[in-house]
């Protein structure tokens, strides 16, 4: 498993490139008890960058991406921005290849 963190807002959206071969990617506000979730997140695939159309992630709730061969640093696994406002997320990468 590997974490890291981005900061987005609603202006993206942003790519999500993982830092290893992996097939599995979680996405997720970084919160904890003190500090509650604060935004529902937008998901973007590969084909729509410029975030014309998507899936809305309610607040607190994880996107789960997974891929039966690898997602690759070189190419964005997806694409995401914050319904409003401006949070710290977690991207979590399982499922080493």
């Amino acid at each position: 498993m590997y974490i890291w963190k981005m900061a987005i807002d609603n202006a993206g959206p942003y790519a999500i490139k993982p830092v290893t071969d992996c097939r599995r990617i979680e996405i997720r506000e970084n919160f904890n008890s003190t500090n509650p979730p604060t935004a529902d997140l937008n998901l973007f695939d590969q084909t729509d960058s410029a975030g014309a159309r998507g899936a809305r992630v309610p607040q607190g709730t994880s996107a789960i991406l997974t891929s039966p061969r690898a997602f690759s640093p070189t190419v964005p696994a997806a694409y995401i921005n914050t319904a409003t406002g401006s949070i710290t997320i977690a991207v979590i990468e399982h499922e080493f290849v």
